[in-house]
């Protein structure tokens, strides 16, 4: 099962969206399903993943060159 690779990682409490599947992976003492606790987390994600790829197109740009 992939929470048994991954759970030794997962500390405390795993805040996490109404996607089904969390249920069933995650174990339900350390699942806090809200929308309150990840909105902050995907938009720095959001955030991130821009910087991210403007950073990738100037290594690759460089690598043409």
């Amino acid at each position: 099962m992939l929470w048994d690779k991954v759970g030794v990682f997962a500390k405390g409490i795993v805040a996490a969206d109404y996607w089904k599947s969390y249920k069933e992976m995650v174990p339900p003492e350390q699942l806090l399903q809200t929308k309150e606790e990840t909105y902050t987390v995907e938009g720095y994600n959001g955030i991130i993943r821009h910087f991210l790829a403007r950073f990738r197109r100037k290594i690759q740009k460089a690598k043409i060159c």
